[in-house]
């Protein structure tokens, strides 16, 4: 069964990758090569690199998920010269539609209101 954390309860990894009871945001103190908690402290200096490695590898991963889920928005810019293009756009098909006698169109008419 899948470990999670004592705060949040998101999952954790293995235990034998991370002894410690918290997700990573959850902690209030980070380990590193100069401190590490009592969690840590018992850790093999090899262990505790592939700890370190861990948890930099779920980082990354987890930006490059991120970031391709961000949406990105047109500018204003972008958004005129849009509207710009469909305005030209219907300008030109209302001038074809009421030019176009005899086309298959011009039977056609609109409904009543």
């Amino acid at each position: 069964m899948p470990r999670k954390c004592v705060k949040c309860s998101r999952s954790l990894l293995s235990l034998t990758v991370d002894p410690h009871e918290e997700y990573l945001s959850c902690r209030e103190v980070f380990c590193s090569l100069a401190s590490r908690c009592d969690c840590c402290k018992a850790l093999s200096q090899d262990q505790f690199l592939r700890l370190l490695d861990s948890i930099k590898d779920r980082t990354e991963r987890r930006k490059a998920s991120s970031s391709g889920k961000r949406k990105s928005y047109p500018s204003s810019q972008q958004l005129h010269k849009r509207m710009c293009k469909m305005e030209e756009t219907l300008g030109r098909l209302s001038l074809f539609l009421s030019s176009s006698q005899g086309s298959p169109f011009s039977g056609f008419q609109s409904p009543a209101s």
